[in-house]
């Protein structure tokens, strides 16, 4: 499981629930925004106070490879990361460390600069993996984070990687 968990009853529960795919799939492809953020909010049904589900939530309605953060998401990220942030102190330490990056990636100011909001994220997940070098999901969540500030552009014409692919 990419995401850390907090038991049976939080996240790994959850994605276990209906016809989604295993957690790796519904963590890492974020390609249905909106059937990712439900498989969260499963989780939320069977535990309420999972700070990291809340955080899921957020992290599933924000930019993927294949699509920027639509206007309309905007206000549920947002609405879903400041519960994240007010349940934290329950959460384990790599946890927080998440729920404080992503945290950095949304605003409530509808007119919000997506690309500096993005970079924004990018820089705060920089520090979460330095803090967690060996933690998998750590440094996919940061992989994905840098790759969302450039999506398919991670090669100039002669070949040469962009800044932040390498």
């Amino acid at each position: 499981v990419l995401l850390p968990t907090r038991g049976p009853k939080s996240v790994t529960a959850a994605l276990r629930l209906g016809p989604r795919p295993p957690a790796w799939c519904s963590v890492s492809c974020a390609s249905a925004p909106n059937a990712d953020a439900r498989v969260f909010r499963a989780a939320l049904a069977r535990d309420p106070d999972c700070a990291i589900c809340y955080w899921g939530e957020g992290w599933a309605w924000g930019s993927y490879l294949n699509g920027p953060m639509s206007a309309d998401q905007s206000p549920f990220a947002y609405a879903a990361m400041q519960k994240a942030i007010s349940l934290k102190d329950k959460a384990a330490p790599v946890e927080r460390a998440l729920i404080d990056a992503l945290a950095t990636r949304y605003s409530n100011a509808p007119d919000a600069a997506r690309p500096t909001l993005d970079r924004a994220y990018a820089d705060a997940m920089a520090k979460v993996a330095a803090s967690y070098p060996q933690h998998a999901g750590v440094n996919t969540l940061y992989a994905d984070a840098l790759m969302n500030t450039s999506p398919w552009n991670y090669w100039a014409l002669d070949g040469t990687p962009r800044e932040f692919t390498t």
